[in-house]
């Protein structure tokens, strides 16, 4: 089994690919890439697990790396673009939406007075009509 390999080989093209479209100011690559990583991380977190669960070492060019540093820089790696990829975007879309609901909740705040104002409005009408009726 060779998942730690595909896990590297994955992760080196997707940062080539990010990196290229970064450099050349590929802006269609680039978007396409900021909506996939995170799938992308994903399929590469199920792959690195695989490798852990499997206990696949990789040598490189005769280099007996041990085991552990390599599942150890792979999770790191991993982390990072999770970060990256998911995380971050995330949280900036949870402050953009958090700032939204401030405004709905002003919005409603106000028309909240809005009401009370017209219900006041309506009742000294009403009042006023009850008491220019009465002999």
């Amino acid at each position: 089994m060779m998942y730690i390999f595909i896990f590297w080989l994955i992760l080196l093209l997707f940062f080539l690919a990010y990196g290229l479209s970064k450099l050349l100011k590929i802006r269609e690559i680039e978007s396409l890439i900021n909506e996939n990583a995170a799938l992308v991380f994903i399929i590469l977190g199920v792959i690195i697990f695989m490798a852990i669960i499997t206990k696949d070492p990789v040598t490189i060019l005769g280099l007996n790396i041990p085991t552990e540093i390599q599942w150890l820089g792979s999770l790191f790696v991993f982390g990072f673009g999770a970060w990256q990829f998911y995380l971050r975007p995330l949280k900036s879309k949870v402050y953009e939406l958090d700032r939204e609901i401030g405004e709905v909740k002003v919005s409603v705040a106000e028309l909240k007075d809005n009401f009370k104002i017209m219900d006041n409005k309506i009742n000294l009408l009403v009042n006023k009509m009850l008491k220019d009726e009465t002999p």
